[in-house]
């Protein structure tokens, strides 16, 4: 990976839907190398999806404890429950985040996730602003 890499990921990463071509032009180098360059990246896994992102009314970060591995692939199989769950260090095992349309659909999402079995505690945080 290169600064040009870097650049076009740059690029991608504040607007997934902006053409090779506009990406080639800014940054001074052909439409075919902007399409090489991301067909490599997507197969070496550094571009790993094109998304959208949503910026939902209620958006959460819950921290979840667990007794087992096996509770992520649960509470990211949750509707209402975001794709993005982690693994991560500290005194909780998990972080996922919750993104819906209202506060009592996020009390349900919350709820839900207490009620998994091997969900030891959470801790929920509330994005303001």
């Amino acid at each position: 990976m290169d600064e040009t890499d870097l650049k076009i990921m740059r690029r991608l990463e504040k607007d997934s839907r902006e053409s090779f071509v506009d990406i080639a032009e800014v940054l001074g180098v052909t439409e075919g190398t902007v399409r090489n360059r991301v067909a490599r990246l997507m197969k070496s896994g550094h571009i790993r999806r094109f998304t959208v992102d949503f910026r939902a009314p209620f958006e959460a970060a819950v921290m979840v404890s667990v007794d087992a591995k096996r509770t992520k692939r649960i509470i990211a199989s949750l509707k209402g429950v975001s794709s993005d769950v982690y693994e991560i260090s500290g005194s909780y095992d998990i972080v996922t985040i919750i993104k819906t349309i209202s506060i009592e659909s996020l009390n349900k999402a919350i709820d839900r996730i207490r009620t998994i079995r091997g969900v030891r505690g959470t801790v929920t945080s509330i994005r303001l602003g």
